[in-house]
């Protein structure tokens, strides 16, 4: 399937100390990405500057990972944060956690025209994977949608049942996939393509990208363009 929307969120870039979109953008089309995910980590002063001032890049899809929720944040200056970087980049979707987030929070940003989607959790959070939770957050906020994890859905089973049933729930609120894999090296957020687990996730992803044109956010833990390029060409020839 060769017109795949795909590619990597950029918390890595971030991490190397690249800012510049310009860069972004040289990297992510070099290495055959049409989509990206930006990463706001803890709304670092440099993150959001560079989000506010740089040029949007031409990619098919941007989405924006938000910081976990804190009380003791001004809720109004990262909803105009987070509205900024939306309008300027035409932002599909703003990723949030779901944990310990106010029924204010939400409806502040959602009322706000913030494109907000929470994303269900790993096996070692608290909270925010359970389907009844998950759904019972999707009923209040009519304007919430979801981003699928399908790394968490394998923490809590490996059978990829508990995915399944996810998927078939929520699939009407699905904006994007989170894609990564396990090892023992880089545990969460592994690299699929020398995963120990990218036979499941592949073989899941490939049941069910031909009833989606959701796009696929690479999460995987990268250190260089070449990472990129080698996971990009591994799942399109995986799932074409």
């Amino acid at each position: 399937m060769t017109d795949l929307v795909m590619g990597p969120a950029t918390g890595w870039l971030y991490s190397f100390g690249i800012n510049d979109l310009a860069e972004h953008a040289r990297i992510l089309d070099d290495s055959g990405a049409n989509a990206v995910e930006f990463g706001l980590n803890l709304w670092e002063e440099d993150r959001i500057r560079s989000l506010q001032e740089g040029e949007p890049l031409r990619l098919d899809y941007k989405s924006i990972h938000l910081p976990d929720y804190s009380a003791e944040r001004d809720e109004d200056l990262q909803l105009r944060n987070a509205m900024d970087i939306v309008t300027r980049h035409d932002i599909k979707a703003a990723v949030m956690h779901p944990l310990k987030i106010s029924g204010r929070y939400f409806e502040k940003m959602i009322s706000g025209g913030v494109p907000l989607a929470i994303e269900n959790m790993d096996k070692a959070k608290p909270s925010g994977f359970k389907l009844e939770e998950l759904l019972g957050f999707m009923k209040e906020y009519g304007g919430l949608r979801w981003v699928f994890d399908v790394q968490h859905a394998y923490e809590h089973d490996h059978s990829m049942s508990y995915a399944r049933e996810l998927f078939n729930a929520m699939k009407d609120r699905l904006v994007h996939f989170h894609v990564s894999g396990y090892n023992k090296e880089e545990s969460l957020h592994a690299l699929v393509y020398h995963a120990v687990n990218k036979d499941v996730i592949v073989n899941f992803l490939g049941e069910i990208v031909s009833s989606t044109d959701a796009p696929i956010i690479l999460e995987g833990r990268y250190s260089t363009q070449e990472d990129i390029e080698r996971e990009i060409d591994f799942l399109r020839k995986e799932l074409s």
